[in-house]
């Protein structure tokens, strides 16, 4: 049952990686954005994400622990950068878009559109960051377990 619950918690914390780097996708190519996520390539996306995971989980079943622990923590170190990364980057194109584009000149479509996108945005980083600090206790105590 204990391997259930890191199962799904690494699912989780996957998932949101994937969704930060989604948001940078949207927040960065914006026109291009359906051409590079569609509902079929998100579908994809995350039953790579749970195979991934049922892998890695299931070399803990046969007695590799060592190694699989290992390997879920690299997934998971990569999963910090590329959500890290993504909401730093994010950030910094909503500013920079923010400052080259005039106001009282931008049309009211563009200005809600990008309101949305940087309420999604803050959700996002909110919601990265408080599983980040809830979850570092559960990961911190794996790290030194293993090693």
């Amino acid at each position: 049952m204990l391997m259930l619950g890191y199962l799904c918690s690494r699912v989780s914390f996957m998932t949101l990686a994937s969704v930060s780097y989604e948001r940078f996708v949207a927040v960065r190519l914006q026109a291009r954005y359906n051409n590079v996520f569609s509902s079929k390539r998100v579908l994809m996306y995350m039953a790579t994400i749970w195979i991934v995971n049922i892998l890695l989980t299931s070399l803990q079943w046969a007695g590799i622990k060592r190694i699989s622990g290992g390997m879920h923590l690299i997934a998971w170190f990569i999963c910090v950068l590329v959500a890290g990364d993504a909401n730093i980057a994010i950030a910094l194109t909503l500013l920079r878009t923010r400052r080259r584009v005039q106001p009282q000149h931008e049309p009211l479509r563009n200005k809600i559109c990008r309101r949305r996108e940087t309420k999604l945005t803050r959700i996002i980083a909110f919601v990265v960051g408080a599983y980040l600090l809830l979850n570092m206790s559960v990961f911190l105590s794996q790290f030194i377990t293993r090693y």
